[in-house]
């Protein structure tokens, strides 16, 4: 039986004894883009400009190249990036190689009390919160204050590897039957549509 304590955060209520309850600032920030001269043709030295657009897709149609030499701007997949300004404001995503837009920010772990493993499996609580609240008159802003208090449960770091390494595992295998499910949809529509077709065009017999 796992001894549990108060978190003191009413919706996230109880949690292991030995667990910790932290503000995200205590040991993140977020570095956003900056807004570079783009380049339509790769050159040496240069890098993929890592928009939503190219976030959200497994391979974009179109890329803008930048010459960029602040590492701090520069991603790789094991980053964790979230959406600053506009459209899907506060949705967090996994990086690329490649260097941010003037709309994306980079999560950057300031101590080594948490994992990016695990604050990737928070992110739909952190998203529920910066989507509910934004900032700005027209183009929403990310609510930087929102983002820096959010209060997340930290257990000692070999469970936070365990948590995700369990997480991907399971996630990975909801997301096959996912597939399957949606495969099998896209038949019965297309079962569908054939027999609508086949009525009314006279090709299909009805008693």
């Amino acid at each position: 039986m796992i001894e549990l304590k108060d978190s003191g955060i009413d919706w996230i209520g109880k949690i292991p004894a030995h667990w910790e309850v932290k503000r995200f600032k205590s040991f993140a920030k977020a570095i956003k883009g900056k807004s570079i001269d783009a380049l339509t043709e790769p050159v040496e030295g240069s890098h993929k400009v890592l928009s939503v657009e190219c976030l959200r897709q497994d391979e974009a149609q179109f890329y803008d190249y930048v010459l960029a030499d602040d590492e701090k701007q520069i991603c790789t997949p094991k980053d964790i990036v979230v959406i600053w300004d506009g459209a899907g404001v506060g949705e967090f995503l996994k990086a690329k190689d490649g260097v941010l837009s003037s709309t994306i920010a980079k999560i950057q772990l300031t101590n080594k009390s948490v994992i990016l493993p695990y604050l990737w499996y928070w992110r739909y609580k952190i998203e529920y919160r910066l989507k509910s609240i934004p900032t700005g008159m027209g183009i929403p802003h990310l609510n930087p204050t929102l983002l820096n208090n959010f209060m997340i449960a930290i257990p000692p770091i070999e469970e936070q590897r365990a948590i995700a390494e369990y997480l991907d595992k399971k996630t990975t295998e909801i997301d096959k039957n996912i597939s399957l499910i949606e495969q099998k949809i896209a038949v019965y529509k297309r079962l569908k549509q054939s027999l609508i077709d086949e009525v009314v065009t006279g090709k299909r017999k009805i008693n």
